[in-house]
């Protein structure tokens, strides 16, 4: 966590989890580094990340038609894999960083997956708009 936030104040974030600022998970802290978020991840995990990610989806046996909720989806890495994994799948992407979500969704109009799976800003603690059976 140190080597994080040591690399991530190199690459220009502002330390905004102090007492008393934003709340946790409040998403404040990744608006501020959304751009570099991807780098920071690939260069913290010397390119590990990918392999892990794809390790996850492979795990999900997705099918078609399944419905696929990705919590704290960030820049949609794990989202973009598994509607390329099952392009019959839908997937959900839910991340408090609408910085976050916004690059999500830039990515996932480069992939051509903007129909396949919908990214938006919200709380993973509080999903009541989200229809319980369909997960």
């Amino acid at each position: 966590l140190l080597a994080f936030s040591l690399l991530a104040h190199a690459l220009g974030a502002e330390d905004t989890c102090e007492v008393g600022g934003a709340a946790l998970g409040s998403g404040a802290m990744f608006d501020e580094i959304y751009e570099r978020y991807d780098l920071i991840n690939r260069v913290m995990s010397l390119g590990m990340d990918q392999s892990w990610r794809r390790a996850l989806v492979k795990s999900l046996d997705l099918h078609p038609g399944d419905n696929v909720l990705d919590l704290a989806t960030g820049t949609a890495d794990v989202a973009i894999l598994e509607a390329q994994a099952e392009p019959q799948a839908h997937v959900l992407g839910v991340d408090p960083s609408s910085k976050m979500v916004e690059r999500g969704r830039e990515k996932l109009a480069e992939y051509g997956l903007g129909e396949q799976v919908v990214l938006r800003v919200g709380d993973a603690m509080s999903l009541k708009d989200i229809d319980s059976e369909s997960f």
